[in-house]
């Protein structure tokens, strides 16, 4: 299964809106059935231009351009932590009522996987090879601040990636400061998503 097997899953019809955060190349968004789509990447890859139809920040985007309403946000853009916390605080402005939003690499292999900033190229999980950042760290904000009737969760693993987890979302939430660390953590971590799984 492909990340965007999971992203078309997610309704029966194709007649949704869907905004994908973080083009690169373009593979997901190329294969997603839906109708209506909007990409927002500020450094698309050669491939990923042509789905780019807004070449900028995610944070520009919300704050300058956002003017409609969403089905299913995936949120693929800078593996930050930090970075994640704004784009899911920010989508959640702007999805339609039990409508989706979607983490990609929430299930590093292990600690090198998720160290920030990126190691450089030819280090390990430097460019070319997997990385994740620590996207991880906005999903366990979920699991351990806010009560499951807000949302429903659903974890995907594959050959092919790194986790994706599907928020429905029920009820409106942010998500709050954090300060998780990967040693004392991250094995809590993997507990709560094997409840999931």
């Amino acid at each position: 299964m492909f990340r965007y097997n999971v992203i078309n899953n997610c309704f029966n019809t194709d007649n949704k809106i869907y905004l994908e955060i973080g083009i690169c190349s373009g593979e997901t968004y190329s294969n997603v059935k839906y109708k209506f789509k909007d990409g927002v990447d500020p450094y698309p890859n050669h491939h990923g231009v042509k789905y780019t139809n807004f070449k900028m920040t995610s944070d520009e985007f919300f704050n300058n351009h956002c003017n409609k309403k969403y089905d299913i946000i995936f949120i693929d853009g800078l593996h930050h932590s930090e970075q994640v916390v704004k784009d899911f605080n920010n989508s959640i402005n702007f999805l339609n009522d039990n409508s989706y939003i979607i983490f990609d690499d929430i299930y590093p292999k292990n600690k090198t996987m998720q160290v920030i900033p990126r190691p450089e190229k030819g280090q390990p999980a430097g460019p070319g090879t997997p990385w994740t950042g620590d996207c991880w760290k906005c999903l366990l904000n979920i699991l351990d601040n806010v009560s499951d009737d807000k949302y429903e969760l659903k974890i995907y693993t594959s050959e092919n990636y790194f986790g994706v987890a599907t928020l429905l979302i029920k009820k409106q939430f942010n998500i709050l400061n954090f300060d998780y660390d990967y040693d004392s953590d991250f094995d809590r971590y993997i507990n709560k998503l094997n409840m999931v799984l």
